[in-house]
């Protein structure tokens, strides 16, 4: 699943558990880095780690109720509902740490870039890959002056949890996380379901607090 193997575990108390083992030690050192955010988001907002073994690079986290927003089906009411609290809890993710000029989301961001450029050669056309060229050469000057928040970095609908019975949102799977610019989180978003619903994209900021 995604770089990783996902087991639900019920405990001798009969509460739900996740265990999770990344098969990446990079993914590990920051899913449990991620988690070091959650308190920020309040209780029941993203599971909370129990046990973490690097040796294994695996986790024990909490089980929450509900399904993601992939999979559920709500009414226009739940679905504004549930996409104006990912816009609170996305805000408050972003606000678990002071602002830093951590530049490593970035770096890695450039190159990926130039790989996935030979990587598409023959599929773009050459106006298509001097557009590609004139972005990063954009980015690289805007980057300096972009400040590092908590990000989640995969964050949209699968990420996402429901809970139709408390009409709840939660924020999993942390294995991205990492210090880097706010608009890493709203890519996805941006991308796919606020696209072409503006009364989703309309709540989302809501929620956020800002526009674009």
């Amino acid at each position: 699943f995604h770089g990783s193997e996902v087991y639900q575990l019920l405990g001798p108390d009969g509460a739900g558990y996740v265990l999770k083992r990344h098969h990446a030690s990079r993914n590990f050192r920051t899913e449990t880095d991620g988690y070091r955010w959650v308190p920020a988001l309040g209780p029941g907002r993203a599971p909370r780690l129990l046990a973490a073994d690097a040796r294994l690079r695996a986790i024990i986290i909490t089980l929450l109720p509900g399904s993601t927003l992939l999979e559920s089906v709500l009414s226009a009411n739940d679905e504004c509902e549930a996409y104006h609290q990912a816009g609170m809890l996305l805000r408050q993710l972003h606000s678990a740490i002071p602002p830093t000029a951590d530049m490593r989301v970035i770096d890695r961001l450039m190159t990926k870039s130039q790989r996935f450029q030979q990587q598409l050669h023959n599929e773009l056309t050459p106006q298509q890959h001097a557009r590609v060229r004139e972005q990063v050469r954009r980015l690289e000057v805007l980057a300096p002056r972009l400040p590092a928040v908590a990000t989640h970095g995969d964050y949209q609908p699968r990420n996402l949890l429901w809970d139709p019975e408390d009409r709840h949102l939660a924020m999993i799977d942390f294995e991205k996380a990492a210090p880097g610019p706010a608009i890493r989180d709203l890519v996805f978003m941006e991308a796919g379901p606020l696209r072409e619903r503006e009364d989703l994209r309309s709540a989302f900021y809501q929620g956020f607090g800002r526009m674009l």
